[in-house]
């Protein structure tokens, strides 16, 4: 509550479980912070996802979302969508995947863009954020809950690589007006 009170009404905060909490106990964290109001939990894969997800609803918690960092892979489309986790696509191979997924549902499915501004590990690259912007089509039958990004020095205050990466950002944020971004 104390860190959501920092922001705006506009504005939701959202937990980073990944790495079994950082090594203090993902459902543990996860658990007191949904008791507490949250309701995002990011989490790096499909297996960290499911067990937090049935942490979860075994306490009467089916509320909160569940993002995968690393996306969704070939083989786990089906669970994605079982398990009620949304996730983050990394790269034009996962957003076409992901999209006919989702156009075969009665309601559009769930994700999140990520978009690499200057991390170099995740997100769409340069060429590939070219591309999806001049065919915004591909799209098409994704229920997309926000952009994102990620700081490469976001624990360093004042530094032009983060001031470098929010002005692209920024400007990408623009071509994706009535999106909420993160």
């Amino acid at each position: 509550l104390y860190i959501d009170s920092l922001s705006s009404d506009k504005t939701t905060t959202a937990a980073v479980v990944k790495a079994n909490g950082y090594g203090l106990g993902a459902n543990e964290v996860a658990g007191a912070l949904a008791k507490s109001g949250c309701n995002e939990f990011f989490v790096a894969n499909l297996g960290e996802a499911i067990s937090l997800r049935q942490h979860f609803d075994s306490r009467g918690f089916t509320e909160p979302n569940i993002m995968t960092l690393h996306g969704c892979q070939h083989e786990q489309l089906v669970d994605h969508k079982a398990f009620r986790v949304t996730p983050v696509l990394n790269d034009l191979d996962q957003i076409s995947r992901w999209r006919v997924f989702s156009q075969q549902q009665i309601e559009p499915l769930p994700a999140l863009l990520h978009f690499d501004t200057g991390m170099n590990r995740l997100g769409l690259d340069l060429e590939q954020t070219k591309w999806l912007l001049q065919n915004k089509s591909a799209l098409d039958g994704l229920s997309c809950r926000f952009i994102m990004s990620h700081l490469a020095c976001g624990e360093t205050i004042n530094t032009p690589e983060n001031a470098d990466q929010l002005a692209a950002f920024t400007e990408l944020q623009a071509s994706f007006s009535g999106i909420p971004a993160s």
